[in-house]
């Protein structure tokens, strides 16, 4: 397995704290030294909310070949039952801004599978209007899609993995996510 390199994007504050970004150097699939290695024994099993997206396709199509078992997560039913026949995958139609809708969704992958290594959230929404042109209904409706949804997948995500021996979490973060 190659070495990860960390690198620090801002010097650490008072906290000790610092963003790093995390360079895989020549890896054509970053996910597959790292995954493969860790889930020999059991494949991995991940959640991807926001998956008919871009980027969440792109990340559930590295995934699936590498034998990961799969929930996909989105609103649009159609584009997430076509999806899902191509990656072989679970599907769950969600809201991400509805908290008991991820709740459920993440308690069904877990008990499905028995646990969850993984959950990455993919949801976003590109708002593109000047803010004096912005109604608060606007507004709040960013604020839900980009920010109250990732704070409901992180907390059901982490509420289930501290049960089952831990996992991960990845929000990600796009002005095309």
């Amino acid at each position: 397995m190659r070495e990860l390199v960390s690198r620090p994007l801002v010097p650490a504050g008072r906290s000790g704290y610092s963003r790093h970004l995390t360079l895989m150097p020549e890896l054509e699939n970053p996910f597959q030294d790292t995954l493969i290695q860790r889930h020999r024994a059991k494949p991995c099993t991940l959640v991807i909310f926001g998956a008919t997206g871009g980027i969440g396709t792109a990340l559930g199509r590295q995934l699936a070949p590498l034998g990961c078992r799969l929930t996909i997560a989105a609103r649009d039913q159609s584009r997430l039952d076509t999806l899902s026949g191509e990656l072989h995958a679970e599907a769950c139609s969600v809201e991400a801004t509805d908290s008991e809708a991820v709740d459920r969704c993440l308690a069904e992958a877990s008990e499905r599978y028995g646990r969850l290594d993984g959950v990455v959230n993919c949801v976003g929404s590109l708002f593109l209007k000047p803010a004096h042109a912005t109604r608060d209904e606007d507004w709040a409706e960013v604020l839900a899609t980009n920010l109250t949804s990732s704070f409901y997948i992180l907390r059901s995500a982490a509420r289930l993995m501290m049960r089952t021996g831990g996992g991960s979490v990845v929000l990600m973060a796009s002005a095309v996510a």
